[in-house]
């Protein structure tokens, strides 16, 4: 790729043959390879290839100053590289001129820059352009034998640079000059050199040097270890800045262990604006390959600007672990030194020392490791579920003196992230494949209703074809290094079913006095909507609307359709289904080991279920769809016998009279025979339903159930009333099976009819919107697939670090778990449609179940899914889906924790509450510009669930506050006010809905999850403010730290990381107009964000 910057008066181009686009910016740098040249101009524009030519260009970007380049092209008291007249190969534009020939050209290159001007005469004049000297060779031209030619080609360009000229020493000069211009060259040189010194001293001479953006860097200061050794810096009497302000304090720590003769990068601190006396939050670790005789040096930075990371030293200061460590109170007080060896203030360090051995002298250290001694501080048993954690320690002041709360932040990825979507796909595929074999046992059905099952099927086939796809991508092309998908490829189609950036952020406090820790989890993650879909029509939520009216009587919200209705009867009947068949088992059981009493007992309440479950069916619309099934296949069958009497008919007219009468009985015979066989090729066997035009009505099926049942419920009077003494139980037991056998099969056949009338109805109410309704199916499997794959690390995060709360576990089977979603995106433009989505999402999660299963090997810890036989329901119910039952694995010793109810397998029930807030600029032109109703109706809805539960817990649990005191503030019943007043309020950005709500769910045990768009950026603004609010609700955390902690979280905490794995860069994607938009408790530190 040829990179040729044209430098013009009126604005900067790029003359190349492949496309470009620029972007206006205001910084003053030009970034070649990895050189960066500062200027003082302020006219800078943004440089990017919009068509590469080879993959690795795609992320190439260069940052160019016009003026400034002009500029240094035309200096004279500096020297060139080399300078002279050469002849370029240019196209010739003109009337008379056309092609290419060579132009005389004066050159001058500087470092890997070649400028290049019409003439010698350039002191008043701009260059024609420059070239940038880097991947490309300078090879011979011997294409014109007349000039003494060379030419630059570039990597991936066909169209190589040709120069020319007048002696062949000038062209051998210009060639070896252009050899070691490039970066890389100089680069290679380096490289040599440092190893022909190591190979002769031993080691290499140069120090690794600290990166121009060194604030924003991320030195191995022990990221998933836990340090031995820990420090925390506080500084005094720095001195002011040139303009007498105080300064942006910054300290940066390396360390040298003997017979080493090189610093090493370890950590850094994090920056404090204006203060003389900073005390520093962010803690220091020193790993296990520490020792005492280690020498470490701080050195203290002003913090010129953040933007730039510019920043000058005020002063070092070096010592020895083992001076420190000898101190009773492991404290240090040193003078710091400037670099002309004045004194520059002062510097404390206090220490912590986590593992003794390191107090021990290093030839009679033990073999104990301190790694698998505290290896489990940070995730706990958590660390069978999560993996490649980010760790970060603080130390901070709270109102009691001499008290500090010692903080860790962890953050990790859930090692399910793709195999449960990879799960739930295979469901779908099952399910579609049990749609496909139900529209087939339909039966033969009038053309139009033939045609539309045709278009069902083909539709179920194709979302089989393309579930399997997924499937193979997923199975195929799973990341072992890292499980999460980041948010740059959340359009991505291979992964559509996978979450967004799905991280686990916890809060740790540690007591080390008592050694014991206290947890706050949160879930972070992009929203659970259809990005690979795109929003063109909008999100789930409107499109179901708009089907919804269509379907609803007149098309009124407060009616439910007819399909709404039959998705209810249906999980009824599932329900009571599932009841006979536990009253049939229970009568066995009895049968065997109870008295006449306890049968007779049994007995009755099966007959009450089965009566309940035969009332049931008698519902209307069970009725009306059986009897339009009925009607469909009569028709048909009428149709296809009349096709066949005519087609005799026909054949009969050519035969002789005599024939004719002979033939007549046959042809009435055969008829007969068609119709025997054609009736029983679609006929009930008694235990499995096939199909049959002369199928029994539906009214017949519940007749024969409850005869069943009387069968039954007479021989075990027969039973009772003729037992003899001793009680013959086996004779029970032999006698009873075959009956309640029997009936079990009629409940499973009429449960089949049910489902295959109501098919039916499906296929009538829905034949004018098929490919709507396939649309709406695959957008709706893939949020449902992010909201199953989140809620499970949450609900495991959970039940992981409270198997020793018997409050909680107790809360589990009584009332459920309270999931709270917190969402901070904005009702305008692409982003509505992921609101809309994420709300059916989390809508849908109502219709799942955990359920706690016992393991006995870590292996075999994965979440595994079953379906049920219940459908969705709820606002937009869906008899395609069924709900999902969620088995999170547990091991032995941990199963055993579990109340017996949760042990015998009770499905834990599933509680949402969504609540949405807009926070950016976005958020700001829907409440000028346009309507943030849709936000609105999602917290009043989020409201009505949260007062649900809440209620629900009250009943079942007794009152969440009942350890406070007497005092209101704080209450749960308060905030449960306080949030419904926000929520009825108009409020611009009331971010006070998502404070409340999270307080509440953290009262009642609840899980809580935070997303944005990416789960990156607004995500983190929340995550690091809730910490600092529990830490200053729950742990006194002094005021004055609030704000401090706060920048120190965004700014050195993990969720900096987190940008880095989504983006590759360790900044948020915020600018600075948007953070004049953004509330201020929201906006990001000076420093800390930028275009990513």
């Amino acid at each position: 790729m040829c990179w040729r910057v044209a430098v013009d008066q009126s604005e900067s181009t790029l003359q190349r043959s492949s496309g470009y686009s620029f972007q206006r910016c205001r910084e003053c740098s030009i970034e070649v390879g990895r050189q960066c040249l500062h200027f003082s101009s302020p006219h800078v524009a943004l440089l990017h290839p919009s068509q590469p030519d080879s993959l690795a260009l795609t992320k190439t970007i260069m940052r160019f100053n016009s003026k400034a380049l002009a500029s240094l092209s035309l200096q004279t008291n500096t020297k060139f590289d080399k300078e002279g007249i050469v002849w370029m190969k240019d196209k010739q534009d003109g009337l008379f001129k056309k092609g290419e020939a060579f132009v005389e050209r004066f050159c001058r290159l500087k470092g890997n820059m070649l400028f290049y001007f019409k003439s010698k005469e350039f002191t008043n004049t701009d260059p024609l352009g420059v070239l940038i000297i880097e991947r490309c060779t300078v090879e011979l031209d011997t294409d014109d034998d007349n000039l003494h030619g060379f030419m630059l080609v570039y990597e991936g360009d066909e169209n190589p640079v040709h120069f020319a000229t007048r002696t062949e020493e000038q062209r051998d000069q210009w060639i070896q000059t252009l050899h070691i211009a490039s970066y890389e060259c100089l680069k290679m040189q380096l490289q040599s050199l440092r190893e022909q010194l190591v190979s002769k001293t031993g080691h290499d001479p140069l120090d690794r040097m600290p990166q121009q953006d060194t604030c924003s860097t991320n030195p191995p200061d022990l990221s998933g270890e836990e340090p031995c050794v820990e420090i925390c810096i506080a500084a005094k009497d720095l001195p002011n800045d040139r303009t007498g302000q105080p300064p942006n304090p910054f300290v940066m720590i390396t360390t040298i262990t003997p017979p080493q003769q090189t610093w090493t990068l370890n950590s850094h601190t994090e920056i404090i604006e204006r203060s003389n006396d900073p005390q520093f939050l962010k803690t220091i670790g020193f790993g296990t390959n520490i020792k005492l005789k280690t020498r470490v040096k701080f050195t203290v930075y002003h913090v010129n600007e953040r933007m730039t990371n510019t920043m000058s030293q005020l002063g070092y200061v070096m010592f020895d672990l083992k001076s420190l460590l000898a101190k009773p109170d492991k404290k240090l007080h040193l003078p710091l030194m400037s670099p002309d060896s004045s004194p520059a203030g002062q510097i404390q360090i206090t220490a912590w020392v986590h593992d003794e051995s390191i107090l021990i002298e290093d030839n009679s250290r033990g073999s104990v490791s301190y790694g698998e001694k505290l290896q489990n501080r940070g995730l706990g048993n958590l660390k069978i579920m999560f993996f490649n954690p980010i760790k970060k320690t603080f130390r901070f002041d709270t109102n009691k003196a001499r008290m500090q709360l010692f903080v860790q932040e962890v953050m990790a990825e859930f090692k399910w992230n793709y195999t449960l979507p990879l799960q739930l796909l295979k469901l779908f595929i099952e399910e579609e494949r049990e749609r496909i074999n139900m529209l087939q046992d339909l039966g033969e059905l009038v053309e139009t209703f033939n045609r539309c099952r045709q278009e069902c099927l083909d539709f179920h086939m194709s979302s089989v074809t393309m579930y399997t796809q997924s499937c193979r991508s997923l199975s195929t092309a799973t990341p072992q290094e890292s499980l999460f998908k980041a948010s740059s490829i959340k359009a991505d189609k291979e992964y559509e079913f996978v979450p967004i950036n799905l991280h686990l952020q916890r809060m740790q406090l540690i007591d080390e006095n008592t050694n014991t820790t206290c947890c706050y989890d949160c879930i972070t993650h992009g929203s659970l909507a259809a990005f690979s879909q795109k929003f063109k029509s909008g999100g789930l939520l409107r499109i179901l609307e708009d089907l919804r009216e269509t379907r609803a009587p007149e098309g009124c919200h407060g009616k439910q359709s007819k399909l709404d209705r039959a998705c209810h009867l249906l999980n009824c009947l599932a329900s009571l289904k599932h009841a006979v068949h536990f009253r049939c088992s229970r009568l066995c059981r009895v049968a065997m080991q109870g008295t006449a009493a306890e049968l007779k007992e049994a007995m009755e309440q099966l007959n009450l279920q089965v009566k309940e479950l035969v009332k049931l069916c008698d519902n209307p619309i069970f009725n009306e769809a059986s009897a339009q099934h009925m009607r469909a296949r009569t028709e048909a069958s009428n149709a296809a016998m009349a096709l066949q009497m005519s087609s005799q008919n026909q054949l009969s007219a050519t035969a002789t009279s005599s024939n004719l009468l002979q033939a007549e009985p046959t042809a009435a015979s055969n008829s007969d025979d068609a119709k025997g066989t054609d009736s029983n090729n679609w006929r009930w066997t008694g235990s499995n339903f096939v199909r049959s035009p002369t199928m029994e009505p539906w009214d017949m099926s519940c007749v024969n159930t409850e005869a069943a049942t009387m069968c039954l419920m007479s021989l075990v009077d027969d039973l009772i009333q003729n037992k003899n003494n001793p009680m013959d139980i086996p004779k029970w037991l032999s006698e009873i099976s075959p009956r309640v056998i029997e009936l079990q099969k009629f409940i499973e056949i009429l449960f089949k009819r049910a489902n295959l009338s109501l098919t039916f109805l499906l296929l009538l109410e829905n034949r004018e919107h098929v490919p709507l309704l396939q649309t709406i199916k695959y957008r709706r499997d893939i949020s449902f697939s992010h909201a199953v794959t989140v809620a499970t690390a949450g609900f495991i995060s959970k039940i992981y670090e409270n198997l020793e709360n018997a409050q909680f576990l107790e809360q589990l089977y009584k009332v459920g778990v309270l999931l709270h979603f917190e969402g901070l995106v904005s009702c305008h433009a692409e982003e509505m449609g992921i609101i809309e989505d994420m709300s059916v999402a989390v809508e849908d999660l109502a219709s799942i179940k955990f359920k706690l299963t016992r393991k006995d090997e870590i292996q075999e810890l994965q979440p595994s899914l079953q379906l049920t036989d219940f459908v969705k329901e709820g606002r937009y119910p869906d008899m395609n889906r069924h709900s999902v039952v969620v088995c999170i694995p547990l091991l032995s010793h941990m199963f055993d924790k579990l109340p017996s109810k949760l042990q015998s397998g009770h499905h834990i029930n599933v509680s949402t509450s969504y609540f949405n807030v807009g926070i950016n600029e976005l958020a700001t032109l829907a409440e000028k510009f346009g309507s943030t109703a849709l936000q609105d109706d999602i917290n009043k809805m989020g409201f009505k669930k949260m007062n649900d539960y809440f209620e629900a817990y009250s009943k079942a649990c007794g009152d969440p506050d009942s350890d406070l005191s007497g005092t209101v503030a704080g209450r749960t019943t308060e905030l449960i006010r306080q949030l419904q007043y926000n929520v009825l309020s108009k409020k611009s950005k009331n971010v006070d809905i998502l404070h409340i709500s999270s307080e509440i769910t953290r009262k009642l045990n609840g899980v809580r999850f935070i997303c944005c768009k990416s789960g990156k950026d607004r995500t983190s603004m929340s995550a690091t403010l809730e910490q600092v609010q529990l830490l200053q609700r729950e742990h006194n955390l002094a005021p004055h730290v609030f704000m401090q902690a706060l920048d120190c979280f965004r700014s050195e905490g993990t969720r900096r990381e987190n940008t880095l794995k989504n983006v590759g860069v360790r900044k948020y994607n915020f600018n600075s107009l948007q953070m004049l938009s953004i509330p201020r408790l929201y906006r990001a530190p000076r420093g800390t964000y930028g275009n990513t």
